[in-house]
């Protein structure tokens, strides 16, 4: 995975080309280049927040995204999320960095013998 910076947000790129190359924007068209990104997992920090509500409520977001819900579109209903989640032992959420910038989110939740990912 790489990132991208647009309108102060980053936002990760699909890859293509197999595992060492990666999609790119340069002046707002897709280029192929080497990966050389380091991805790494930590907790999720109060700090990061911001940075998950810019990447929610981006209208280009929210309009790929196969489902919204009102959290999407309300920062109190953003925060109440976050904070049931972040307190909840049965889920596992990380901030996921690209070369040590927020990058996104990602959980492990649900019953243990059906456990998704998003």
């Amino acid at each position: 995975m790489t990132v991208s910076r647009q309108n102060g947000i980053i936002a990760p790129l699909l890859r293509r080309g197999g595992l060492g190359h990666l999609i790119k924007t340069a002046g707002g068209r897709a280029t192929c280049g080497a990966a050389n990104v380091e991805i790494a997992l930590r907790d999720v920090r109060d700090s990061d927040l911001p940075t998950f509500w810019a990447q929610t409520s981006d209208e280009r977001a929210q309009h790929m995204a196969a489902v919204t819900r009102g959290y999407h579109y309300d920062r109190a209903a953003f925060d109440a999320h976050w904070a049931k989640v972040r307190s909840d032992p049965a889920v596992i959420v990380r901030t996921v960095l690209a070369d040590g910038e927020v990058a996104g989110h990602a959980a492990v939740f649900g019953p243990p013998d059906e456990r998704e990912v998003t």
